[in-house]
């Protein structure tokens, strides 16, 4: 989502080099919790009176939001709207600074000795070394202004949220400038990673779940999410060729081991 660095403002109007998925927006939430990027979606849906159902899931880490989310949207016209995205998958896009980067409020070497002396981690085990430097990392990185691409001709614009006090404490301790009273949120595409072929793409291979939860409810639960959840396909249980409509579901049972996903 991030541009390269560059003065350059003008427009660009262009296809994606990853593949847009029409039905998901990663959106850059700074530190807004999940239920204020669900009012800002259903206030700016109100205010267009477009109809769509979505979801939203704000990605953390250790407790603690990552900074982004990802939305599911049903209408592929209502995320065309919030992207600026045509249906051909070409935007026209111009580089900003991001509005939810600021200064932090001490210098970067400072920052990593305190990190240093305060992270807990096993240097003989790979794992945590890995996770460690990653995490300095991403202190370096929180350092470097970022700038980043923004559709031009989206009509719609999310609204900005207010902080909450606990908001208000990690921004205060965190940067040294001035900081706004409201968050800003950016909405841009998610893109399509590239598939493995051995992937069984509509089939959902569940682990460890309770006895009381049903395949019929997972079902439910993931059928809004399915490219095609009418027409039905083949598939084989048990040695057995039955029909059903995607996804197909199998739970970690010694019947699901011998499931194979057919189309």
């Amino acid at each position: 989502m991030y541009g390269a660095r560059k003065s350059n403002n003008c427009d660009i109007t262009r296809r994606p080099k990853k593949q847009i998925n029409q039905n998901y927006l990663y959106i850059n939430t700074g530190y807004a919790y999940d239920e204020q990027v669900i009012q800002a979606l259903t206030e700016t849906f109100i205010r267009h009176d477009a109809k769509t159902r979505f979801k939203v899931s704000v990605v953390k880490k250790k407790g603690e939001t990552c900074g982004y989310a990802y939305v599911w949207i049903e209408s592929k016209n209502v995320f065309a709207r919030l992207t600026g995205v045509d249906m051909d998958g070409n935007k026209k896009v111009k580089l900003i600074p991001d509005p939810t980067w600021y200064k932090p409020r001490i210098p970067v070497e400072e920052a990593l000795a305190k990190f240093e002396q305060e992270d807990i981690y096993d240097p003989d085990s790979w794992g945590d070394c890995a996770e460690h430097e990653s995490d300095l990392d991403d202190i370096r990185e929180s350092y470097n202004p970022r700038m980043m691409e923004v559709s031009i001709n989206a009509d719609y614009k999310l609204p900005k949220y207010e902080y909450h006090e606990e908001q208000e404490k990690h921004i205060n301790f965190a940067y040294i400038d001035d900081h706004p009273e409201h968050g800003a949120f950016v909405v841009g595409t998610a893109h399509i990673p590239k598939k493995k072929i051995e992937i069984q793409q509509h089939v959902i291979f569940c682990n460890r779940v309770p006895s009381w939860i049903t395949m019929a409810q997972l079902k439910n639960l993931f059928s809004p999410y399915a490219d095609d959840s009418h027409s039905l396909h083949k598939k084989k249980v048990n040695k057995r060729i039955t029909t059903d409509t995607y996804p197909f579901i199998a739970i970690n049972t010694p019947s699901s081991r011998n499931f194979r996903g057919r189309g």
